[in-house]
This record gives structure tokens, sequence and C-alpha cells, in this order.
């Protein structure tokens, strides 16, 4: 957000608006469009996953070319967010791309930041209401802004690290939920 201050003081006006100060719960998060285009648009230029790997059920065609069954594919999550056939101007930040005026826009099967279809990402709700709610929390009381220390630059391998251990610790924490509901069952 730093590096795109409009974005930034849109999702605070929208905090300020929607929210009026207060914590958000559950239920308030489907009232943040904005903060949802954000997330979306940030994971678009920085998917979480590298690749997806699927397996042919039947033998088929992909162009010119016969794949025989049970051959494994491998998509390159960051290439198909960052092809221009897929998105225009696509190492652009654009949150306004997720918005509901614009989804029609979007190709089916060209965002794939928890995959797509019957094999998507048993995670996703979850992980997504934890980045709204945790994100809500920290705009609501502070602002982001660039200083002559900061370094605009990514370190991909450190943040899928950090971001597998996050996504290990919350399994964690949702299978001893479960096993505690099942327990009570």
């Amino acid at each position: 957000m730093i590096s795109n201050p409009s974005a930034q003081e849109n999702l605070i006006k929208e905090f300020d608006d929607k929210l009026n100060g207060i914590e958000p719960n559950i239920d308030d998060l489907k009232n943040l469009e904005y903060l949802d285009a954000c997330i979306q648009e940030s994971m678009r230029l920085e998917p979480p996953v590298v690749r997806i790997e699927r397996r042919t059920a039947s033998k088929c065609k992909l162009g010119n070319i016969i794949v025989p069954k049970g051959t494994s594919i491998n998509i390159p999550v960051k290439t198909v967010h960052r092809d221009r056939d897929n998105f225009e101007n696509p190492d652009e930040f654009k949150p306004e791309r997720f918005l509901s005026e614009n989804l029609k826009k979007i190709k089916p099967g060209t965002y794939l930041s928890f995959a797509d279809g019957p094999r998507n990402c048993v995670g996703m709700r979850f992980a997504l209401i934890e980045m709204k709610l945790c994100l809500a929390k920290l705009f609501q009381n502070y602002r982001f802004v660039k200083c002559s220390e900061t370094v605009v630059s990514f370190d991909f391998q450190f943040f899928i690290l950090s971001l597998f251990l996050l996504i290990f610790e919350l399994c964690q924490i949702f299978f001893s939920l479960l096993s505690t509901i099942a327990v009570k069952l």
C-alpha cells in the first residue's frame, strides 16, 4: 500500500464509511468490497502458490497437442496472472479489476490464487476472513507511508515460506477447533 497511496486512502475511506470506527466482525466483511478487491489484486500480483498441478483423467487435446491420460499438468500461477492476454497492464496494482462491476472482464480460469474449480483451496474462505480482519484492524489504526529508508522490493521466497508457516499454523488451529466440536457432538 505504500507504493499506492490512493488505494490506501480508498481503503481507509471504506473502513471509515462502513465501519464507523468499530472493530469489524465476520458479517461486516461482506460490505467491504474495496478491501476484498485489494486482497485479490495483491494475490494476483504475488500469488500464494507458485504452481498448480493436475493430472489428466482421460486423454485430451490442448491446442495441437494430444495429452495422454495420467499426464501431470503444471500451471505456473504467476505467469498466468501476469499475462497481458489475461489482465490489462498486468504489472500494475489496480484493485478496481476486482470490483463487482469489473469482474465480468476477468476471463474464467485466469485468476488462480486459490486454484480454480472443484479442487480449489479448502481453506480459502478461512484465509480470506483472517486476512480481511487483520487488514481492517491495521488500517483502522495506522497509515503506511514511505520514508527515506523504505526499500520497495519483494523477497518472494521469504513470502512463500512465511505464508506456508502461517497457513500451517491456521490449519492446526482449524483442526483443533474441529476436533473440539467433534468431541462435543
